[in-house]
């Protein structure tokens, strides 16, 4: 679960990133700190997981 929670948060983050450097559709802040905090989130699940995996 951690897995495919990281790869979403991480690229629902980039996406609103792309957005937002590209197309300029978040024209405000909190938009732009949400997307990076999804990908520090996403991130931090995908080392969960492999970290709880090479315990096993």
């Amino acid at each position: 679960m951690n897995l495919i929670l990281g790869i979403v948060f991480i690229a629902y983050g980039v996406f609103r990133i792309y957005q937002h450097l590209n197309e300029n559709l978040t024209p405000n802040t909190i938009r732009l700190i949400i997307a990076i905090a999804f990908i520090g989130s996403g991130g931090y699940s995908i080392y969960k997981y492999f970290k709880f995996k090479n315990l096993k």
